[in-house]
């Protein structure tokens, strides 16, 4: 009897306990080839750690100072949960600047003289930003519209045109656009926090939360150059899921790289945006600049979706610029599907 008893208590022991794993990401000195469980055995490529399967209570941490550029439409999709006790940690290690995930690409040759200072390249998905030099401006509405004064490109599923009075590479010091979909994509996730890290880019939104997810932290990360919102989370309508028990703090979130020579703002949407059954949020602390529509938005559209409720907003500082349209907030709904929201100033 006692032997039978020591038996069970040790495996309701040994049972609880959580065998998580500390992986590192070099990106000048890591090996794919190595498991990535020490400093000196870490990984070294985004398409190595991105294809993982993380578990409770792991962290995932990224070299200071270094850089993880995203090949196109490589984006990681994040669908790992930690526990209430135990969450999968996303963060850096070392010294120096945040890591920085980049899904801005510098694009060169190739490029086609189509007449009339229009240089054309083939180049597979939808850009939503485009920068030349240091000039960024809104895209022409077709490839005719494209002056050279405020509008100085087009893009469609297949092809960019710029202009430039002679070879976009020699014009230039750098051609780079943004059609990557997202840095980052958290869908039927849990118990997972995103801290310390630089993420630029993403076509549509850099930080992506979709389906069911709750518990999500995201803390001290710098997020800038997004097509269209910092931080998106969109429940798709009719579909049930939520978003709940999110917290976003102490962030950066910039709609523009300060550029030498901002010839225009107003590019993309919201720095924070939360799309039906966004639930429990808490947004603190954060810094929120140039957006052409609105620093934090919480909508709901029809009466039958499920509303957004019992969101904290405290203490985050808004700033637009120059830009012509650019508000603190925008919240809107039908009755009774937008409500509770506390705002803390």
């Amino acid at each position: 009897m006692k032997i039978y008893l020591f038996i069970v208590i040790t495996l309701i022991f040994f049972g609880s306990i959580v065998f998580a794993s500390d992986y590192y990401i070099d990106a000048r000195n890591g090996n794919d080839s190595k498991n990535g469980l020490s400093k000196a055995n870490a990984w070294q490529t985004w398409d190595k750690l991105r294809v993982q399967t993380y578990t409770i209570g792991d962290t995932i941490s990224f070299k200071c100072g270094e850089q993880w550029d995203i090949p196109y439409n490589n984006y990681w999709t994040f669908d790992d949960s930690g526990t209430v006790n135990n969450y999968i940690e996303i963060t850096s290690y070392g010294t120096g600047p945040k890591p920085i995930w980049n899904a801005v690409e510098s694009i060169s040759g190739s490029w086609s003289d189509k007449g009339w200072n229009i240089w054309k390249r083939k180049l597979n998905g939808r850009v939503e930003r485009c920068i030349l030099g240091d000039i960024e401006s809104v895209e022409a509405d077709n490839v005719e519209d494209i002056d050279g004064i405020s509008k100085y490109w087009y893009g469609d599923d297949s092809c960019l045109y710029v202009y430039s009075k002679s070879n976009p590479d020699i014009v230039y010091s750098q051609v780079k656009v943004v059609r990557i979909g997202w840095c980052i994509l958290f869908q039927n996730a849990n118990y997972v926090k995103l801290n310390n890290i630089e993420l630029r880019g993403g076509s549509v939104d850099t930080i992506r939360l979709r389906n069911n997810c709750s518990y999500i932290s995201i803390e001290n990360c710098i997020i800038t150059y997004s097509g269209k919102s910092g931080i998106m989370g969109m429940v798709e309508e009719g579909s049930g899921n939520t978003l709940t028990n999110v917290v976003i703090k102490n962030n950066f979130i910039s709609g523009e790289q300060d550029l030498v020579n901002k010839t225009i703002r107003g590019i993309n949407e919201d720095g924070i945006s939360m799309w039906r059954a966004c639930s429990d949020w808490h947004i603190i602390g954060n810094t929120i600049k140039n957006y052409s529509h609105s620093g934090i938005s919480i909508q709901t559209y029809t009466s039958s979706e499920s509303g957004s409720n019992n969101n904290i907003i405290e203490d985050n500082t808004f700033t637009a610029g120059n830009s012509p349209y650019f508000r603190a907030f925008d919240f809107h709904g039908p009755e009774g599907k937008c409500m509770r929201i506390f705002l803390c100033i």
